[in-house]
């Protein structure tokens, strides 16, 4: 019986140790909601990066603990001390099973503030990113140009804009002190716009984010002049069309018009964004989209292709409340469907999704 007792107290003594662990663990990953209270990314990260490596050991010695019960359950003892050694093993058996059960938790938990962690940097990159594109557009309004025109400017016949580039062209704007970003921050605005991690900012994207976008609220014409009567009319615009900024507003005779180019289209013109009598035809907006029904991203802009069917990795739900970036406005599917390409604001993804699908339900709502 002694020999069969000091097996057994081994196996106990790693239980203890794996229980210590879990506790540990337990313990750590309740410093994560206060840590995500604070909204303070690097605190998070920092606590979340400790509760996983203790996570990792527990794990380990959880299964150091399994292997010797396992070598346990090959002795036979006598029959006299045959009950007894099996009342104890079962014991230790659950003992395992309540500590894997609890270290599952906590890992699980782990991953859910791993998750509201890629959401805190995402917002607090946008932060960054809002003021930096608050000067480029401004600059793009300054001198008249579109977000094309600068892109050509800054990536010097090359299929993106580089990191040097990006500095040196946000530093020699004027901004406000409380607007200017540190070369950290340049370096995480930076990341967030190179979509493709090739080091440099590719032109659909540069473009994109750039742009200064309104959107027809009210069927208005696009016309070849400054002013109402100066030149003829190019076409009407209708409601939910979208245009890139490249002058404006003008205020003259209490119409205010811009000068912009139809996106989608090369067609340039002046509109006007309200009226002497305070209709507005005009608004800010229309780079932004809301989901209002649930839906999905994919890889590929065609939903029924070969490669989709194999790319379901990249493939995720949109849910409802969800905020996304367009990167190609709306087009038509061979299927029917109204597709557009964007990012999702909350963890980066970018990918094709339906606006407005076949039977004419819209499952996006520009903001």
């Amino acid at each position: 019986k002694a020999g069969l007792q000091a097996k057994l107290d081994a196996v106990s003594a790693e239980l203890k140790a794996a229980n210590t662990a879990v506790t540990e663990v337990t313990t750590s990953v309740r410093s994560l909601p206060p840590a995500l209270k604070e909204k303070k990314s690097d605190d998070l990260k920092k606590a979340i990066d400790e509760s996983e490596a203790l996570a990792t050991k527990t794990a380990d010695l959880i299964e150091a603990a399994a292997k010797s019960l396992t070598e346990l359950s090959s002795v036979e003892p006598m029959e006299n001390l045959s009950l007894w050694f099996k009342s104890e093993s079962t014991k230790m058996e659950k003992t395992k099973g309540n500590l894997k059960n609890l270290l599952e938790k906590a890992k699980a938990q782990c991953q859910h503030y791993s998750e509201e962690h890629a959401k805190l940097l995402a917002t607090e990159v946008r932060g960054l990113c809002d003021k930096a594109l608050k000067a480029v557009r401004a600059s793009l309004i300054k001198k008249k140009i579109s977000s094309e025109e600068l892109f050509t400017q800054l990536s010097k016949g090359k299929d993106g804009v580089s990191k040097v580039a990006f500095f040196e062209y946000l530093k020699s704007l004027e901004q406000a002190e409380e607007d200017k970003l540190t070369d950290a921050e340049l370096e995480r605005v930076f990341a967030w716009f190179d979509e493709d991690k090739a080091s440099a900012i590719s032109k659909e994207t540069f473009e994109a984010v750039a742009r200064n976008v309104m959107r027809v609220v009210k069927d208005v014409s696009l016309t070849e002049g400054q002013g109402v009567s100066d030149g003829g009319s190019i076409r009407r615009l209708v409601v939910g069309e979208c245009l890139e900024v490249l002058e404006g507003p003008i205020e003259e005779n209490n119409l205010h018009r811009i000068r912009c180019k139809v996106i989608g289209e090369e067609k340039e013109g002046w509109v006007t964004v309200k009226g002497n009598q305070g209709s507005v035809f005009v608004k800010e907006g229309g780079n932004n989209y809301k989901v209002v029904k649930e839906t999905i991203l994919t890889e590929n802009f065609e939903l029924d292709t070969k490669s989709d069917k194999k790319s379901k990795e990249v493939t995720r739900k949109l849910k409802p409340g969800e905020l996304l970036e367009v990167r190609q406005f709306s087009k038509k599917s061979s299927t029917g469907m109204t597709r557009m390409k964007c990012r999702a604001m909350s963890d980066g993804m970018v990918g094709w999704v339906t606006t407005v699908g076949t039977s004419g339900t819209k499952f996006l709502e520009a903001i």
